[in-house]
């Protein structure tokens, strides 16, 4: 019986002496794809506690052009805390927001007042642009039923848009 206490103790003494030698830590490392960056700590390394480590709070930053859509496990919110058992890395997917080509033209017979080429990211409106009709002709609208002479417009992912201004020509009886 006593060789048997022995030799429990001397296994949990070595269970405890290999926990400290090995220093029972976890890491984790947070990377990010093109078009982003890390905000926190990056590489961290936690002892466990109670078989798993909590590691500190990062965030997913996009740069300008650039949008987040997801860490690589899934997780679509661009902040996270991870409590891990094991050591691992996380990568932060970053994507280009495109950018939507917005033109208006002028037919014969008219000009367009403003910019006419607009280059936006999803979801910016356009500046403000007027179809002005010539001398001798009248404005009856755009090519998109719009009536009005002044326009913005709110750009739209895999939309590029072309915007004909109508004119018509005024005929004088005799």
């Amino acid at each position: 019986m006593k060789s048997l206490k022995r030799t429990l103790i001397l296994a949990t003494i070595l269970a405890m002496l290999a926990c400290l030698l090995c220093s029972c830590s976890v890491k984790v490392t947070y990377e990010a794809t093109e078009g982003g960056l890390i905000i926190g700590q990056s590489s961290q390394s936690v002892k466990k506690s109670d078989g798993s480590a909590t590691f500190d709070a990062v965030m997913a930053k996009p740069n300008d052009g650039y949008r987040f859509v997801a860490w690589d496990d899934g997780l679509e919110s661009p902040t996270r805390t991870d409590t891990l058992s094991k050591s691992g890395s996380f990568t932060a997917i970053f994507e280009k927001i495109p950018i939507i080509k917005i033109t208006y033209t002028a037919l014969d017979g008219g000009m367009i007042k403003g910019t006419e080429v607009q280059n936006l990211l999803q979801g910016d409106t356009t500046t403000q642009v007027e179809a002005i009709p010539y001398e001798g002709y009248e404005f009856i609208g755009w090519d998109d039923g719009l009536e009005s002479t002044t326009r913005t417009d709110i750009a739209y992912v895999n939309e590029t848009k072309k915007y004909l201004e109508g004119l018509i020509e005024q005929s004088y009886g005799k």
